[in-house]
């Protein structure tokens, strides 16, 4: 009841602000896509850590015992089970995911007006970090744009801003994440 009033006051005074209200908008939503910048590279770090140390060291071993030439192999497991875990991720949970993530973004403004779910954003953190982590060949560009327009697009249709404010506010995310991920 308090998250709803507040929400109908901030979004009435943000409709009558011409420049205050998008610009404390742009600012909240690129301080989210700072965090979820900041949250992506560390579950790189985390999944990295655990598949690629953690799991294929114990691979590389066991297939070092069997002949030394396998022990150069143990990488074919690890992003195989990171591409398995991607694809069932994608599939059952946001298959808007799928992809690199800018191609999604300008999809999903020239067709839906910049309506992407707000799950989008947490799934394509996961699914991303699982990719890089595992050692698919990815970067955290694209997902980072995806992740910041998910954030902005989600903030914008939760203050139920109009279908220009909503585009303005998946363009500040993906600003936001492409500047957050470069530093």
């Amino acid at each position: 009841m308090l998250l709803n009033t507040l929400r109908l006051k901030l979004s009435d005074w943000l409709r009558r602000s011409e420049t205050t209200g998008p610009v404390i908008v742009a600012v909240i939503i690129g301080v989210c896509t700072g965090f979820a910048a900041v949250a992506l590279r560390w579950s790189v770090d985390y999944v990295q850590a655990m598949l690629q140390e953690g799991l294929g060291g114990r691979i590389s071993g066991v297939c070092e015992s069997l002949h030394p030439w396998l022990g150069l192999l143990w990488p074919v497991p690890v992003v195989a089970l990171g591409g398995l875990v991607v694809g069932l991720i994608s599939r059952y949970l946001a298959k808007e995911t799928r992809g690199h993530g800018v191609p999604e973004v300008m999809a999903a403004v020239a067709r839906s007006g910049g309506r992407i779910r707000a799950r989008v954003a947490a799934v394509k953190l996961v699914s991303a970090a699982v990719t890089i982590g595992s050692g698919g060949s990815a970067g955290r560009e694209g997902p980072i744009v995806q992740i910041g327009a998910s954030c902005g697009s989600a903030l914008a249709q939760w203050l139920r801003l109009s279908d220009r404010m909503i585009i303005l506010c998946v363009a500040c995310g993906a600003a936001g994440g492409i500047s957050a991920t470069f530093n």
